[in-house]
C-alpha cells in the first residue's frame, strides 16, 4: 500500500499555523488561576502554565503526520522518496515552522493586548517553551512514523504521557512546595511552572532551553537511525524500538534533574507598597494588582484593632513582624480564606505560639488554645472566614464573644504584650 506523499500543502500548513496561534492567544489570555495579572509577565505565566495543552495538541500533529505519509512505517515499508533527509526538509520542517510561527503569533497578539512592559524577560522562556513543543511533535512525528498500531499508541502514552505529564501532576498537587527531586523533574517535562510572584532566572531558562534542544536532537537523531533499518515484521524489532526511545527519554529526564539550576530567583525589583491608617501591605510587582483585595481584607482587621500596626507581606519573604501572605491559590475564594486566616492567626499571636513549639521552647497548651479562641474571635468579628473557622466554645472564647467593640479594643490593646509573647492568661 501507497499514499501519495505531498509534504507542501500549502493548506495544511495554513491550518496548522492558524490553530496554534488561536490555540497560543486564548490560553495566554485565559489564566487558569484567577490570581494571575493580566500584564506581560501574567501573560507569559498563563501561556507556561497551558503549554501542556499544546504539547499533546503538538504530539498528536506529529503522530497523525508520521502515519499519514508514512503508512507502512520507515521501518517496516521502505518506499519511494522517503529518504530522512527528504522527510524531514519536505514534511517535518514545514510543520513544525507553522507551529513555531503560529506560537509567536499568538504571544505577540496576547502581548499586544496588555503592552509590552517587561516583556523582554519573557525572551528565554518562550524559547525554552518553542523548543520543548517543538521536540514533542518531533516525537509524536517519530513514534507515529516509526511503529504499528497499538505499538505506537502504547509508545505515545508512556513516553510523552507518563514521562512529560506525570512529573507535573506530582510537582502541582502532591509535593507543591517540596525540594523532592521529582519537583525539578516535574518542571523540566512538563515544560510549565507557576513563576508569577518571582522573576525569570536567566540561567534556568537558558539551562532548559538547551535541555529541550537536546530532546529535539536525539529525537530527529533517533527518527535518521530507524529511517535506516532494514524490513522487519518480528515484534522483537518493536519492542527495542519502544525501549530504545524509553531509555532515552529516562536517561535524559535524569541528566535534566542535575543540568537545572534553581528555577526562580528573586525578583530583584523592590516590592511596591501601600499604606493607610494603621495598615501597609506589600507584595512582589506582578501581584501588585492583588494588593486592592488584600486591603479590603486587612481593613476589616484593622478596624477591629485599630490601636495596632499591621504590616502584611508575602509569606515567601518570612519576616516574625509582619502577616504573611500566603502563596496565591488555584481558587480565588479559597485564597482570600487563607489571608483572612493568616491575618487572624497573626494577631492573635498563634504563629508565635507554634514558632515556639517549633523551636523546642515550651509554650504552655492554655495559652496556645487561647490564641487559637482570639483567632476565631478575630474572624467572627471582621465577618470573615477563614481555613479553620469553627464556633467558639471554650469559656475564653465565649468570654471574649461578649465583649463590646470598644471593650474588645482595650482587651487586646491592654494584653498586646502577653499575645506576643503567648503567655495570655485572662
Amino acid at each position: 500500500m501507497r499514499r501519495s506523499f505531498h509534504p507542501h500543502s500549502l493548506w495544511i500548513l495554513i491550518a496548522v499555523f492558524i490553530a496554534n496561534a488561536l490555540l497560543t492567544w486564548i490560553l495566554a489570555t485565559t489564566p487558569n488561576r484567577s490570581w494571575i495579572p493580566i500584564d506581560s509577565r501574567g501573560i507569559i505565566v498563563s501561556f507556561r502554565e497551558n503549554t501542556f495543552i499544546l504539547g499533546l495538541v503538538g504530539a498528536a500533529i506529529g503522530f497523525s503526520m508520521g502515519r499519514y505519509f508514512l503508512p507502512t512505517s520507515v521501518v517496516l515499508g521502505p518506499s519511494r522518496a522517503r529518504s530522512a533527509k527528504e522527510i524531514a526538509r519536505g514534511l517535518i520542517a514545514p510543520i513544525l515552522a507553522s507551529q513555531i510561527a503560529g506560537y509567536l503569533v499568538g504571544v505577540l497578539v496576547a502581548l499586544a493586548s496588555v503592552g509590552f512592559d517587561r516583556a523582554h524577560e519573557g525572551v528565554l522562556p518562550l524559547v525554552a517553551i518553542f523548543l520543548g513543543l517543538t521536540a514533542l511533535t518531533v516525537w509524536g512525528f517519530l513514534i507515529g512514523s516509526t511503529l504499528q498500531h497499538i505499538w505506537g499508541f502504547l509508545a505515545l502514552f508512556f513516553i510523552i504521557v507518563v514521562f512529560a505529564y506525570a512529573p507535573l501532576a506530582a510537582n502541582s498537587y502532591f509535593i507543591p512546595n517540596s525540594v523532592f527531586p521529582a519537583r525539578p523533574l516535574g518542571m523540566v517535562w512538563a515544560i510549565s511552572e507557576p513563576s508569577a510572584d518571582l522573576t525569570f532566572n536567566p540561567s534556568t531558562e537558558l539551562a532548559r532551553s538547551l535541555f529541550y534542544l537536546m530532546i529535539l536532537t536525539v529525537g530527529l537523531l533517533l527518527f535518521t537511525i530507524f529511517s535506516r533499518v532494514t524490513r522487519s515484521g518480528h515484534s522483537r524489532a518493536k519492542f527495542s524500538l519502544i525501549t530504545t526511545m524509553t531509555l532515552v527519554v529516562v536517561s535524559v529526564s535524569s541528566i535534566a534533574v542535575l543540568l537545572i539550576p534553581e528555577p526562580f530567583k528573586k525578583d530583584g525589583f523592590p516590592l511596591s507598597c501601600e499604606s493607610s491608617g494603621n495598615l501597609e501591605i506589600c507584595q512582589y510587582q506582578v501581584y501588585k494588582p492583588l494588593i486592592p483585595r488584600i486591603f479590603e481584607i486587612g481593613e476589616h482587621f484593622s478596624a477591629i484593632v485599630p490601636t495596632e500596626s499591621i504590616l502584611a507581606v508575602p509569606a515567601t519573604e518570612e519576616p516574625q513582624s509582619a502577616v504573611p501572605i500566603p502563596h496565591p491559590r488555584r481558587s480565588e475564594h479559597e485564597w482570600e480564606q487563607a489571608i483572612a486566616q493568616s491575618f487572624a492567626d497573626y494577631l492573635a499571636g498563634a504563629r508565635i505560639c507554634l514558632g515556639l513549639r517549633d523551636n523546642g521552647t515550651l509554650a504552655s497548651e492554655e495559652a496556645l488554645q487561647k490564641s487559637f479562641d482570639l483567632s476565631k474571635e478575630l474572624l467572627r468579628r471582621a465577618g470573615l472566614h477563614g481555613t479553620l473557622s469553627t464556633p467558639q466554645t471554650s469559656a475564653f472564647g465565649q468570654r471574649l464573644s461578649k465583649l463590646s467593640p470598644e471593650e474588645f479594643s482595650q482587651w487586646f490593646a491592654d494584653n498586646m504584650d502577653a499575645i506576643r509573647k503567648c503567655t495570655i492568661t485572662q
